[in-house]
């Protein structure tokens, strides 16, 4: 317990230090639009607490944090419900996964926005004003994500101050237009690799954009991401599931075969293809078996995500995350 605090104070003085004689006043949530922030943590204990202390020296206040721990072990449940009693705290029993326990964290969720976070996400000054200023200037944005740098890059960064096409956010840091999403918007039978673009989809298909707002700034203190063969593994399910359930049928029936064969044609190891075979059978499985329903976004929003995608591709993107290696 003594450990944890000593932590908690030392994340609230280096961000004071950061937040000195920044101008802007303290605003409530109530000044524009309200947000709410959803956490999903596991075993991150002094990661989170970071996180928490970045978020309270905002210089726009949340209207609630949401933490939704899958069951840690490590002593979340008893210190981050103590050293931050503001914030909405679930405790779950076991390891729902990062969808599941955003899904579980939507019930709570009353702000007009929601600024989904990881527990390793650390936001800088003014990052929260900044997303919410651009949702005020724009109805038909629904979601925002600040750029996202690693902790060695320079946070003073220099970035074009223009509004950048998502189609493909990091969840690590994105803001979404709550009314835009269903009650459980997170696709829990991905695990991982491709969850977010299925949540991007709901957007456009309710014909909202999603963007990067560059001068919104946080920074990404990213776990490993794992052997390469997992994530092989895992982006060739998801690609076949997300296309062959998002989008209309004669549209997935092209676009199945070339996400497949893009991801076949950079498989390097008979490992890699090992995984690759495993993911396809997976997916396939998955369908077949009626665990993974058709749920199309229609023409209109499949056609919107398509230019995004072609937009986002000649268009500069301005965050520091190192490329899908597949």
């Amino acid at each position: 317990m003594g450990r944890g605090r000593g932590y908690a104070t030392f994340a609230r003085e280096r961000l004071s230090g950061w937040t000195r004689g920044f101008d802007s006043p303290i605003l409530s949530p109530m000044s524009g639009l309200s947000v709410d922030i959803l956490i999903v943590t596991w075993n991150r204990k002094n990661d989170l607490i970071r996180t928490l202390a970045s978020i309270q020296s905002q210089s726009l206040q949340p209207g609630r944090v949401i933490v939704v721990d899958n069951g840690s072990e490590d002593g979340t449940r008893e210190i981050i419900p103590t050293e931050f009693p503001e914030i909405e705290f679930l405790g779950q029993d076991s390891n729902l996964g990062a969808c599941g326990g955003r899904n579980i964290g939507m019930r709570s969720v009353r702000g007009e926005l929601v600024f989904f976070m990881d527990d390793d996400t650390e936001l800088l000054p003014g990052c929260l004003e900044e997303i919410v200023k651009r949702f005020e200037g724009d109805p038909g944005l629904g979601a925002v994500q600040p750029t996202i740098l690693l902790p060695h890059q320079d946070i003073e960064v220099e970035v074009d101050s223009s509004l950048k096409p998502n189609p493909h956010p990091i969840s690590a840091a994105w803001c979404v237009r709550a009314s835009a999403l269903p009650r459980a918007p997170w696709p829990e039978h991905f695990s991982r690799q491709g969850e977010e673009m299925w949540v991007a989809m709901h957007l456009y298909k309710r014909g909202y954009e999603s963007e990067i707002w560059p001068p919104a700034k946080c920074l990404h203190h990213q776990a490993p991401g794992g052997q390469r063969e997992k994530i092989f593994f895992f982006f060739t399910r998801n690609s076949f599931l997300l296309y062959y359930q998002r989008f209309p049928l004669l549209l997935a029936l092209a676009m199945v075969p070339y996400k497949l064969l893009r991801t076949l044609i950079n498989v390097r190891s008979l490992k890699e293809l090992q995984s690759w075979i495993n993911g396809f059978a997976s997916g396939l499985k998955m369908i077949l078996s009626g665990k993974a329903k058709r749920d199309s976004i229609g023409w209109g929003g499949a056609i919107r995500y398509l230019q995004a995608v072609r937009s986002s591709r000649d268009a500069e993107r301005v965050t520091s995350r190192a490329p899908d290696p597949i």
